[in-house]
């Protein structure tokens, strides 16, 4: 047998005597809450569907059927097919201090924004790309656009400074710190890298034993260049010249004969003579003075 309670009001359900234990209540004069779970003390107790053992899922639905949160007995998880969303702008935050998440999973292609896409961090196939500011590892904060890698030991640090030297300007080490720099090529023998304790002070070096490569100084135009060509192991100006200081000094190929090849320039120690070819031989007589 089957019976149907109706109220038109307000019913409800009192646990203990004398209307003080907990209660529930079915409110019709209450336009905006209809049912209500009271404890007898505030922040005691809770609202079990299940017992642990036999449980079932938790389906509420957020204005539509396609807009629900789910709690998946099955699957031990809370799902959304809706947004999850602050009471207001900044006014909440994903875990505390004490109580973190562990893992965060980000479909491909995801899209990490910060103030309203003031700075965005995106995804696609292995690669994240920021756009909006710079990015410090370990340092203070730096001018938008600016990279830094601090390392533990501050001294090694690598940074791009985008105002740098006016048009920008890449820094590795400190003062008195340096760090080596590798540039690769297609392989490490074809590639340059910076030693700093290379030859004492620091030093480049271009290539390796036997497997030299051309390095380019480029004036203000390609015009005005400098190429050390390996292969012919010289020094070739495209423009320009040689300018020394008046402390400087020019070491040049000492010889105890002549020379038939043009453009060759050296110091004859059997004439006591300084040298050049250039299909006749010219010689430069010093006198003492």
């Amino acid at each position: 047998m089957s019976q149907i309670v109706k109220v038109e009001r307000k019913l409800e359900f009192h646990m203990g005597g004398g209307g003080g234990g907990p209660y529930i209540s079915f409110d019709t004069d209450d336009s905006a809450t209809i049912l209500y779970l009271r404890p007898t003390t505030d922040d005691t107790g809770y609202l079990a569907i299940g017992d642990g053992t036999t449980d079932m899922d938790v389906k509420i639905f957020l204005g539509s059927d396609s807009e629900f949160v789910l709690f998946d007995v099955g699957n031990s998880n809370m799902r959304l097919a809706c947004p999850l969303v602050p009471n207001a702008s900044d006014g909440a935050a994903l875990g505390t201090s004490s109580l973190m998440f562990s893992d965060l999973f980000l479909a491909s292609g995801g899209i990490i924004y910060f103030n309203n896409t003031d700075v965005t961090i995106t995804h696609s196939a292995n690669l994240l790309t920021m756009v909006g500011g710079g990015l410090t590892m370990g340092a203070t904060a730096v001018p938008a656009g600016d990279f830094i890698l601090w390392p533990t030991q501050t001294n090694g640090k690598v940074w791009l400074d985008v105002d740098g030297d006016t048009n920008g300007a890449w820094y590795f080490g400190a003062d008195d710190y340096g760090i080596m720099v590798r540039l690769y090529g297609d392989t490490a023998k074809y590639g340059a890298h910076f030693d700093p304790s290379g030859d004492t002070n620091g030093a480049w070096y271009f290539g390796a034993n036997d497997y030299g490569i051309d390095v380019a100084f480029y004036g203000q135009t390609i015009a005005n260049s400098m190429i050390w060509d390996a292969s012919a192991n010289a020094l070739v100006f495209t423009a320009g010249g040689i300018t020394m200081g008046t402390t400087s000094k020019l070491v040049l190929p000492v010889k105890a004969s002549g020379s038939t090849t043009r453009g060759d320039f050296w110091l004859d120690t059997t004439l006591g003579t300084m040298n050049f070819y250039d299909l006749v031989e010219y010689k430069i007589t010093a006198t003492a003075v």
